[in-house]
């Protein structure tokens, strides 16, 4: 499903695997923390309710295509229930979940079909062989600082910012110097 490597002590990465249902599929999502392990941590625990939830509503049988409206309406509902678990926290007084955030990918897999949501930089691929060959393609594009498209998207977006984002050199830019991911949860 996911490896983590212990970049970072302690580990803020985390992953889960689910069936879906009664039905022939999968879901798996793996969490690259940021700023610490509290919302990567919240993800694990809240993606597969989320995503269930959308999934009875949503999914329409024998339309694979309908998947990606219901994992686009889970990243969308989980990042809503963020928002206001942090507030909540952050009126308490404690603000760990408020400095953190987390990338997110997650992927479904049902009636052999493939789709993934993904909102940071970690990546996605399918592997197969070939007359031999070991060959893969990948499903996702990295939500980063490097990526032109996202270059361009923080330009527009911010056009009075010109420290929006900040490149070291030609790979290893970064948005206002701090975080390499321009999409996450949290932050």
């Amino acid at each position: 499903v996911g490896s983590e490597y212990p970049a970072n002590y302690p580990i803020q990465d985390t992953h889960f695997l689910r069936r879906i249902g009664m039905r022939n599929g999968y879901i798996a999502g793996v969490f690259d923390g940021h700023g610490g392990a509290e919302v990567a941590k919240y993800l694990a625990k809240i993606m597969y309710p989320a995503f269930h939830y959308q999934f009875r509503d949503h999914y329409q049988i024998g339309d694979p295509y309908s998947m990606k409206g219901v994992l686009e309406d889970t990243f969308d509902f989980v990042e809503n229930k963020l928002l206001e678990r942090t507030k909540e926290v952050y009126k308490a007084g404690v603000d760990n979940i408020a400095n953190s955030g987390a990338c997110g990918l997650v992927a479904a897999i049902i009636d052999n079909y493939v789709t993934v949501a993904n909102n940071g930089d970690s990546f996605a691929a399918v592997f197969s062989t070939r007359e031999g060959l070991l060959r893969h393609r990948l499903l996702t594009t990295p939500f980063n600082a490097n990526n032109q498209d996202e270059k361009n998207r923080l330009r527009e977006e911010f056009p009075d910012e010109r420290d929006i984002f900040i490149c070291h050199s030609i790979q290893r830019c970064f948005v206002k110097s701090r975080l390499a991911v321009t999409r996450s949860f949290g932050d």
